[in-house]
């Protein structure tokens, strides 16, 4: 078995190749098991070069010196060519854990963050829609339907069919999700006037995936009744 210091070694030499291949004075890299994740050099001009892909030697030694301590889960590893200095740095396994879910808690408070503006830019669009639109919207639906249609989930949708309007989900084109039945053309006129772009914006779904999902809009009905 090789030993750490042995390794170490070869990981030098290597590194010094490397880095000289790309005209680099100083460099670094950075693994992760189970594979190096970047590797960064200086050149003598003082630019920085970004070294990809990555030495697959290079990658190897420095797996094996990684995987021979049982507690260590990466390394760093700083070179300064001129000084003929490379600084090993470990990283242990719970380090690492550490930081993924310090990753991981930051990027859900992000993604809270932009669901709350969401939210916000959502609840401010107040305005109704008013009769002559939905009356408009109520004579196009007995020649078309309104909403997508493609794979999966495709939002909100209104039809007409067998003298009864329908607002409900759309599933692969089809409405079959949370359907709401109006038996007559005025009970449809009525509620249609009377919403608006932030009530039709199923901001009272838990799932924040729905908010303003292909929901419907004011400028979706008027595409819709110019089409």
């Amino acid at each position: 078995m090789t030993s750490r210091e042995e390794l170490k070694s070869a990981i030098d030499l290597q590194l010094r190749v490397v880095l000289e291949k790309y005209n680099c004075i100083r460099g670094s890299i950075r693994f992760q098991a189970p594979a190096l994740l970047s590797m960064n050099g200086i050149r003598t001009d003082g630019k920085p070069v970004l070294i990809w892909p990555t030495d697959k030697k290079l990658d190897s030694l420095v797996s094996r010196y990684v995987f021979q301590e049982p507690e260590l889960g990466g390394l760093i590893v700083q070179a300064d060519l001129a000084m003929n200095q490379f600084v090993y740095k470990q990283v242990s396994k719970g380090r690492l854990q550490q930081e993924a879910q310090q990753v991981q808690k930051k990027r859900g408070q992000e993604v809270r963050k932009q669901q709350e503006n969401w939210r916000r830019l959502l609840e401010s669009k107040t305005e109704l829609y008013g009769l002559p639109l939905a009356e408009q919207v109520a004579n196009r639906l007995q020649t078309r339907s309104f909403g997508f249609g493609h794979r999966d989930y495709c939002g909100m949708g209104l039809e007409y069919r067998n003298g009864a309007y329908y607002y409900g989900g759309l599933w692969d084109g089809m409405m079959d999700d949370k359907v709401r039945l109006f038996l007559s053309r005025e009970e449809f006129v009525g509620w249609l006037a009377n919403q608006s772009d932030a009530s039709l914006s199923r901001l009272d779904e838990m799932d924040a995936f729905y908010w303003g999902n292909q929901t419907v809009t004011r400028q979706r009905l008027l595409e819709f009744i110019s089409e």
